[in-house]
């Protein structure tokens, strides 16, 4: 994905875009998985922490300042 598309997924995601949204969370899917299970060691634990985490950026993605803090480094 583009850095312009990405971006534009932000900023609609942003103002509650639940498809922006989608398309976040597919693009950083496996950064999340990756991370999770690397820290819990276990499938269900890591789905379970993936799922808390996707919830609580979709209640507080619209308090991001700058969208470059959600950018792949």
């Amino acid at each position: 994905m583009q850095e312009k598309e990405l971006l534009q997924l932000i900023r609609k995601a942003r103002s509650k875009d639940p498809d922006a949204f989608s398309s976040l969370i597919y693009f950083y899917m496996k950064d999340l998985y990756r991370v999770a299970i690397s820290i819990l060691m276990n499938d269900e634990d890591a789905a379970d922490a993936i799922q808390d985490t996707i919830l609580g950026c979709w209640e507080k993605l619209h308090t991001l300042k700058q969208e470059k803090y959600l950018r792949p480094g």
